[in-house]
């Protein structure tokens, strides 16, 4: 299919549910400090990356963002910036697109001094994912059903304080 390592997202955590009666996935992406919410976009590198796959990916997300658009929400996803998030976002959608309802949650480990920008409590969490969105999700995009075509996802974030500090190997 693709050459030179191309993957699909590596999630934090996949689980099955059911919503509305319905089988489904959560989708979870954590983060445990601030480095770790990139603004950066994909990066081509000719020689390293493959053209298509760079070309489709790009593809996904703009036809993500434009679903979007025309249900009301003025989203600004793109492999140019906040790759991260916007793949993520991308790849929910199209999943509730082919008729699996999700749910992806954004999670913020909260507490983990390991990290010297760690998240500190809930509220400074939320402040810093916030910010980080800004321009790119709109808040009205967030604790409720969003409308894909063939079924729905539900885009939540949440915090989680951690019970074991992180530790060099």
């Amino acid at each position: 299919m693709y050459k030179n390592n191309a993957n699909v997202p590596n999630w934090d955590l996949i689980s099955t549910c059911n919503i509305n009666n319905k089988k489904g996935l959560i989708l979870i992406e954590g983060k445990a400090h601030e480095l770790e919410l990139e603004k950066k976009g994909k990066i081509f590198i000719p020689g390293k990356s493959s053209i298509s796959n760079h070309e489709k990916i790009s593809k996904c997300i703009n036809e993500a963002r434009q679903f979007l658009i025309k249900q009301g929400y003025n989203v600004n996803i793109s492999i140019d910036s906040h790759y991260q998030v916007s793949n993520r976002i991308a790849w929910a959608w199209k999943l509730a697109n082919l008729g699996v309802p999700v749910i992806m949650v954004f999670l913020g480990f909260i507490g983990d001094k390991y990290f010297p920008d760690y998240f500190q409590d809930e509220k400074h969490w939320l402040s810093v994912f916030n910010s980080y969105i800004e321009g790119i999700l709109p808040a009205s995009f967030f604790e409720k059903s969003i409308d894909c075509g063939n079924s729905e996802m539900r885009v939540i974030v949440r915090s989680k304080s951690i019970e074991n500090l992180s530790s060099k190997q």
